[in-house]
């Protein structure tokens, strides 16, 4: 949701009282709505392509194909709300409040089980690369798979239900209808900021950048096919991860710093500075959605032959039916 339980941006506390004071309406609002519009059409595009790659195999599909899937439905899942959010910087939010709460429900849902999706794919290519397994041990890597992707959906559907719950209509200062939060308490809004700044931004960090180190060393010591493709797309991954979620969690805990009167800086230069951190790394997380088809549709050679032609892809098809099978390639784990 574009203002969730924990990206107000100036905090003022007094007495017993939470004062939020919310950004004007400001050219921003043109921004956002232009950015949303653009990240919606790149998403749509890549992660329908990719889902329908995932899909249109039907030999039984690996652990990694099979985390893949679910991280191409979660990117899906949030990237439907975008248009919903672009009208509401422009217009205002007239869906009523039960679609309030859906839409916000499943904003929630898919930046949540994005994060966890993504780690879990980084630890399954971690065992593959680093730990190789035998074939026999895939059947009982394909069940775990099974297991912790039902899992994340659940714990993920968990979360998003407080914050469903806490989201409602209500009037802005700029007089418009606005789908947004209710107001919390000062103990229970810093919970939420610490809580989702380490659960879906630290903790998969830190798991992410060390088990991609280690792929990294393992890989560079590799001669097999593709070695320098598969740095590559390691690299971009951890890079754009980083890019896109750590400004939008410094912004949330200078926010909290705000609210804990630990920053003393108040005037309105600092207020403008926040403001504009708060539009700039808002934007920035939400193209994480456009990540997942990036870099696997142009960083791997399974997805981006799809991209041919078909007359391209059935006559490649006949020429190499006189060819050796290939070897195997690192594209096939990372």
């Amino acid at each position: 949701m574009e203002r969730s339980p924990y990206c107000k941006i100036v905090f003022y506390y007094d007495s017993d009282d939470i004062i939020y004071m919310e950004p004007e309406e400001s050219s921003f609002d043109l921004f956002s709505t232009v950015c949303y519009s653009l990240i919606f059409c790149l998403s749509v595009l890549g992660n329908s392509f990719l889902l329908w790659v995932l899909l249109r195999k039907r030999e039984t599909k690996s652990t990694s194909d099979l985390l893949l899937l679910h991280l191409t439905a979660s990117d899906l899942c949030f990237t439907v709300t975008l248009p919903v959010w672009a009208y509401q910087h422009l217009h205002g939010w007239i869906f009523g409040d039960w679609a309030c709460k859906i839409i916000s429900g499943i904003y929630f849902l898919g930046i949540y089980s994005y994060m966890l999706f993504l780690t879990a794919i980084t630890l399954d290519r971690y065992v593959a690369v680093v730990h190789a397994v035998s074939t026999s041990a895939q059947a009982r890597r394909r069940f775990y798979a099974i297991l912790a992707s039902t899992g994340i959906w659940l714990v993920c559907a968990a979360t998003s239900i407080k914050d469903t719950v806490n989201t409602e209509t209500k009037f802005s200062f700029d007089g418009e209808i606005r789908c947004e939060e209710a107001s919390q308490s000062l103990a229970m809004n810093l919970f939420s900021i610490y809580f989702h700044i380490s659960l879906f931004f630290l903790i998969p960090f830190i798991i992410i950048t060390f088990c991609y180190v280690r792929m990294w060393m393992t890989i560079r010591h590799c001669r097999m096919r593709g070695r320098n493709q598969a740095l590559g797309l390691l690299l971009g991954i951890v890079l754009g991860f980083f890019i896109c979620w750590a400004p939008y969690n410094v912004v949330l805990f200078l926010a909290s710093l705000e609210e804990l009167h630990v920053q003393s800086v108040s005037t309105d230069e600092w207020e403008d500075v926040m403001l504009y951190g708060y539009y700039i790394s808002h934007t920035l997380a939400y193209c994480h959605c456009c990540l997942n088809p990036l870099f696997h549709v142009f960083g791997g050679e399974r997805f981006r032959r799809h991209l041919l032609m078909p007359c391209s892809t059935r006559r490649q098809s006949i020429t190499s039916s006189s060819r050796p099978p290939p070897s195997v390639s690192l594209q096939t784990y990372v």
